[in-house]
């Protein structure tokens, strides 16, 4: 019950004070039931775009707010597409193929994981300004990739270690090559390891921060949790806005999760225990 409320304590009172007003949030004592529920919150976000104020309409960043969505899912599904091809591919390298410094690589490639993000802002960002992708898709989409893709590696790698090597030797001796075995038995059999790797790779492109805000400027290329910060400005915080869209941001990757979920646990698990 504690570990229940420690976690959901705080989306619960996200979502109350989503559908609350501004004169409610500010009220002493607070209070859990809002006294006039209102979805004017996410009319604001999705609709209007702009904030009502005392000094009258103001449009600000909530006008922003479904273009960064649709950033968001740009880049989070253009990272996961790239992730999962080159997970895949050297995944089943690692697991199969022999090759000089196999081992030496894959340590280096598991140590990446440990390093947290802010040790390589700022030779990412000289890089990035260099190739002229600063404020794009690209430099998001290329920062996620490469940081996650390990992580993913991992996963694939495990989960092709847990498929026995008898059925693709007895795919080789009916005539298939290397590449024709991955693409007809192993990927097909590696479903959950796969939707594994597409829902961390997705969370963790979708839910990222600190490079989403150093390496984007301008509205072209922002994401959801950069566009929610700007919610807190000089003067003032709009908190109502603010947890109306953290509960608009958890509604994709909610999906995702729930649909998937069944593939998930499966491949989360797959290589813990051998034979």
């Amino acid at each position: 019950m504690i570990v229940f409320v420690w976690t959901f304590a705080p989306i619960i009172w996200t979502l109350v004070s989503s559908i609350s007003t501004r004169l409610e949030l500010l009220s002493i004592p607070p209070h859990w039931i809002p006294m006039k529920p209102t979805l004017e919150n996410y009319m604001q976000l999705l609709i209007t775009g702009s904030v009502e104020t005392s000094s009258g309409t103001v449009t600000g960043s909530a006008v922003y707010f479904k273009r960064a969505m649709a950033n968001s899912l740009i880049v989070a599904g253009s990272s996961t597409v790239i992730i999962l091809i080159l997970s895949s591919l050297s995944g089943y390298a690692f697991a199969r193929l022999r090759f000089p410094g196999k081992n030496l690589l894959f340590i280096i490639f598991i140590f990446i994981i440990a390093v947290p993000v802010w040790a390589f802002i700022i030779p990412l960002y000289s890089m990035m300004a260099h190739w002229g992708l600063l404020d794009t898709y690209s430099s998001l989409i290329l920062v996620y990739s490469s940081w996650t893709a390990p992580f993913c590696l991992w996963i694939m790698r495990s989960y092709y270690e847990s498929i026995p090597l008898e059925i693709e030797e007895s795919a080789m001796t009916d005539g298939c090559n290397r590449f024709q075995v991955l693409r007809r038995i192993v990927l097909p059999l590696s479903v959950p390891g796969l939707v594994s790797a597409a829902v961390v790779s997705f969370l963790s492109s979708w839910n990222e921060f600190t490079i989403a805000l150093i390496f984007t400027s301008t509205y072209n290329a922002k994401t959801v949790p950069v566009i929610i910060s700007e919610f807190i400005s000089k003067y003032t915080v709009e908190y109502e806005l603010m947890c109306a869209g953290g509960i608009l941001s958890i509604i994709a990757p909610l999906l995702l999760v729930l649909f998937l979920q069944k593939y998930l646990i499966t491949g989360m698990i797959a290589g813990a225990v051998k034979a």
